[in-house]
């Protein structure tokens, strides 16, 4: 006996219309849409450390996690972020520059 076909405006319906190559109709792509939400939730900036709170680079993180665009404040933090990454990343590779030619010199 035949499966039942689920009606147009169903989760269902919508992967149907994919699996047979078919364009899909607006009530499909809504239910789609729908279920998504329901089961896909956007992230919140909720992290193990508690709320991410703006003006921090962390912050910025919640913010494109959940696809937004991130708040002055919070650009500005993760600017500073990178600028202080940035130069401690320098001062490593200088100093293990520095080490590489003082062994050369020894060795």
């Amino acid at each position: 006996m035949a499966q039942e076909l689920q009606p147009c405006g169903t989760p269902a319906a919508y992967r149907r219309h994919l699996a047979h190559g078919e364009p899909t109709c607006d009530a499909c792509c809504a239910a789609m849409a729908a279920h998504q939400r329901q089961y896909r939730p956007v992230p919140t900036i909720r992290g193990p450390y508690g709320k991410a709170e703006c003006g921090t680079d962390s912050g910025h993180q919640a913010h494109k996690r959940r696809r937004e665009t991130p708040c002055d404040a919070c650009r500005e933090a993760h600017r500073l972020y990178q600028r202080r990454w940035r130069a401690e990343r320098r001062r490593r590779e200088n100093f293990e520059q520095m080490l590489a030619e003082a062994w050369m010199e020894t060795a």
